[in-house]
């Protein structure tokens, strides 16, 4: 972002969080992402340069400052909460709540006064209930019990073997347990799990035969020639989901 606040570059990297890569590598991603920024900014790169670094992390804000102090040529680096920048667009510094669910989950508000409050956060052994993370979890839990045939099919099983690319629930499991992407990997299934859920909860389409020669206007008019079957309405089919 230059003086203006126009953006004029843009990079997407790999996760940088100090408590799956430690904090070498975390700096490390880090300092290959600000190499990446400045190799893709319009400006000439003898002429560019980064005056001030923010960066709005989650994980332990210590070990972050403790990272932060270690990166010089990017001018002044300020750490704060990844919430922030959340709450920010939500409320456009104005007095609001935001809740945020994506791989794990918080919700920030700001006061009247202006304070800024949070809660969540505390990671996915121990918190960050309706993020893509639980999720999935419970998602992949109620799949493997559909695999190994200890619970009715309900398309999870099938939508879980798409997902990893096996077929036996003993090998996905031990699939989940065995990849250092693990995390990822769970939270990556909820928009699975969210499209079974819209598929469920969407209208029943019924087709009403085009009526014969012999039909009479009343017949071909009825409404219940067209009713949903008995179980399938929108509701019960959600509730199966």
């Amino acid at each position: 972002m230059d003086s203006t606040g126009t953006i004029v570059a843009r990079h997407v990297g790999p996760g940088c969080n100090p408590s799956h890569l430690g904090a070498d590598g975390a700096r490390t991603v880090l300092l290959s992402a600000l190499e990446a920024l400045l190799a893709a900014s319009p400006v000439p790169p003898l002429k560019s340069q980064i005056a001030a670094l923010r960066l709005y992390v989650a994980g332990s804000a210590a070990t972050w400052r403790e990272i932060a102090a270690l990166i010089h040529g990017y001018g002044p680096v300020t750490v704060g909460p990844d919430s922030l920048p959340v709450l920010e667009l939500a409320t456009a510094g104005a007095p609001g709540l935001v809740l945020h669910a994506g791989t794990g989950s918080f919700v920030a508000a700001r006061a009247p006064d202006g304070s800024v409050h949070y809660a969540g956060g505390l990671g996915w052994r121990f918190g960050d209930p309706g993020s893509g993370y639980e999720l999935g979890r419970r998602a992949i839990a109620a799949a493997l019990l559909e695999l190994t045939g200890w619970s009715p099919a309900t398309g999870l099983g099938a939508a879980l073997q798409a997902h990893t690319g096996l077929e036996d629930g003993g090998a996905i499991k031990a699939m989940f347990y065995a990849v250092p992407d693990a995390n990822a990997r769970v939270a990556a299934f909820a928009p699975h799990v969210i499209e079974l859920a819209q598929r469920a909860a969407a209208p029943p389409r019924s087709r009403s035969p085009a009526p014969s020669a012999s039909s009479s206007p009343r017949a071909a008019s009825s409404p219940r020639s067209s009713s949903p079957a008995r179980g399938t309405s929108p509701a019960a089919s959600a509730a199966r989901c």
